[in-house]
């Protein structure tokens, strides 16, 4: 996969959510990682600002997107 390529799959309010997401993916055997500016998860409070954004590479992200569209990948809005 080629990072170079990467789309944003969805924006998340917080990392743990993001979390559930990249493991329920990985799970499928899809690449996804998350894009924050949270100190690694060391400063949350800053993700409500921004948010946390998941990342795939644009060819998995058809796929990836209907697996979390299938799951239900909650945003509580936390």
């Amino acid at each position: 996969m080629n990072e170079d390529k990467a789309v944003v799959l969805r924006e998340f309010n917080n990392r743990t959510q993001a979390d559930i997401a990249v493991n329920l993916l990985s799970s499928f055997g899809i690449e996804s990682w998350i894009l924050s500016d949270d100190l690694g998860g060391a400063g949350p409070a800053q993700s409500l600002v921004q948010g946390v954004q998941l990342m795939v590479g644009s060819d998995e992200a058809e796929a990836a997107a209907q697996i979390l569209e299938v799951q239900e990948v909650p945003d509580s809005g936390v």
